[in-house]
C-alpha cells in the first residue's frame, strides 16, 4: 500500500502579516487527528490564529516547535493519512481525543491544586509563628508606620 501524507502548512494570514509564531501544539506526534481539530496556535504582533487540521490521519512529524518563527508557506508538519477512518473510527476518535484533553486538563488541575496546598502549608506556619495580642492591649495612640 502506497504512503499517503498531507503536508501541515502555513496559510496566507493576510497582506500585512509576514510572519508568526508557533505558541502552542495542540496535538503530539502520534495522535490522531480529525478534519478541523485544533492542530496548532499561532500568534502575530496582533492576534492569536487556530490552524485547524486539514484532514483526518496521523499526526507524523513536526518540523516548526513552540516559540519558533514560521513565514507563509512553511511546512511546518505532516500527517499520514494512508489510513482511511469510517464514521464508527472518527467517533472513536473523537472519544479518544476528548478523555485526552480531559486528562491534561485534570493534570494541570491537579498540579495547581499541589501548588494551593503549598501556598496553604506556608500560610499555616506564618500563623503559628504570629505572636497574638488581645485588643486591650494595643495602643491606638501609636502610629504603626
Amino acid at each position: 500500500m502506497k504512503k499517503v501524507t498531507f503536508d501541515i502548512v502555513i496559510p496566507r494570514l493576510s497582506d500585512e502579516i509576514i510572519d508568526c509564531q508557533i505558541v502552542r501544539w495542540m496535538k503530539d506526534i502520534g495522535e490522531y487527528v480529525i478534519e478541523g481539530d485544533i492542530l496548532v496556535e499561532l500568534e502575530t504582533e496582533k492576534t492569536t490564529i487556530e490552524i485547524e487540521t486539514p484532514t483526518a490521519g496521523i499526526l507524523e512529524d513536526i518540523y516548526v516547535f513552540e516559540g519558533e518563527e514560521v513565514i507563509e508557506n512553511e511546512r511546518i508538519g505532516i500527517i499520514n493519512c494512508t489510513d482511511t477512518f469510517d464514521e464508527d473510527d472518527i467517533e472513536l476518535l473523537q472519544d479518544e481525543n476528548q478523555i485526552l484533553a480531559n486528562l491534561k486538563i485534570y493534570d494541570e488541575f491537579d498540579d495547581e491544586s499541589d501548588e494551593v496546598d503549598d501556598l496553604s502549608d506556608e500560610l499555616d506556619e506564618y500563623e503559628d509563628t504570629e505572636e497574638k495580642i488581645p485588643a486591650y492591649q494595643i495602643d491606638m495612640d501609636d502610629d504603626p508606620f
